[in-house]
């Protein structure tokens, strides 16, 4: 793993955390934890560990865990809506 993977897999793990715990802003979370929001790196990388965006995170609540990867859940949930 590199060291530029490694630190957006700990920035996606505290947006995660913000999103449950807090009721901030998605944009103010992801500026908290190093990313520019208007990239829209912060979605992509979200969306590449966890399976969803931030705010379906938000919206479907934090995913249960399951063979496939920590973010399926919450996928499937936001796709079959």
């Amino acid at each position: 793993m590199t060291p530029l993977t490694y630190l957006s897999i700990l920035r996606v793990q505290e947006t995660a955390r913000l999103i449950r715990e807090t009721d901030l802003l998605i944009t103010t979370m992801t500026e908290q934890v190093g990313w520019c929001y208007y990239s829209g790196h912060a979605t992509i990388a979200f969306r590449r560990y966890m399976g969803v965006t931030p705010f379906e995170h938000r919206h479907y609540r934090p995913p249960t865990a399951s063979r496939e990867g920590q973010g399926i859940g919450v996928a499937r949930a936001a796709r079959a809506v």
